[in-house]
């Protein structure tokens, strides 16, 4: 059986969002799909404002600088640069 898309994601997927807090603690949930609304209202619960958000490129997180947080695209996820240079490994 073949999923229909839905976007970048499939329709029969489980999307789980999360965020880490350098040296600190995680947050992990399910969100109903990968879209601007769902992702940042994820962030807006976890998240305090005037963070640095480092993420892909994903058009979900544009905008998050006219929410007041401080946004840098800094993981590409088809190089592995960023995993060895912020020893998240």
């Amino acid at each position: 059986m073949n999923p229909i898309s839905a976007g970048a994601v499939f329709v029969d997927e489980t999307i789980v969002f999360g965020v880490l807090e350098r040296r600190g603690k995680g947050y992990t949930g399910i969100v109903p799909n990968t879209a601007k609304k769902p992702l940042q209202a994820a962030i807006r619960g976890q998240v305090v404002f005037d963070s640095i958000i480092h993420s892909d490129g994903w058009r979900g997180y544009d905008g998050l600088v006219d929410r007041g947080y401080n946004h840098e695209f800094r993981f590409n996820p088809r190089e592995e640069t960023y995993m060895r240079e912020y020893s998240l490994c």
